[in-house]
């Protein structure tokens, strides 16, 4: 069974007027919701850079920490070694 399907809806807004009011009124609201998500977005994007540059920091005071611990654990098997020799050197 084949059915007719109109090109256009049918106009079911009134004819009163004041939904262009109302739509201009809906519209700034929506434009004034967007603006202050915009800043909300701004804000946190800023709050992700001071975090990604902390957490950096973070990892090269790390990196360096391990770095000078593996120099003393370096240092202290050296003197270990030394000291089993003059040990066995008597």
């Amino acid at each position: 069974m084949v059915q007719y399907v109109p090109d256009t809806l049918p106009d079911t807004s009134n004819d009163g007027g004041s939904s262009d009011s109302s739509d201009g009124a809906a519209l700034a609201a929506l434009i004034g919701q967007l603006a202050k998500k915009d800043e909300q977005i701004a804000k946190l994007m800023e709050t992700v850079a001071d975090s990604t540059k902390a957490v950096q920091g973070a990892q090269v005071l790390h990196h360096e920490t391990a770095q000078a611990l593996a120099l003393e654990s370096t240092e202290q098997k050296l003197s270990r070694w030394q000291r089993l020799k003059r040990a066995w050197r008597g």
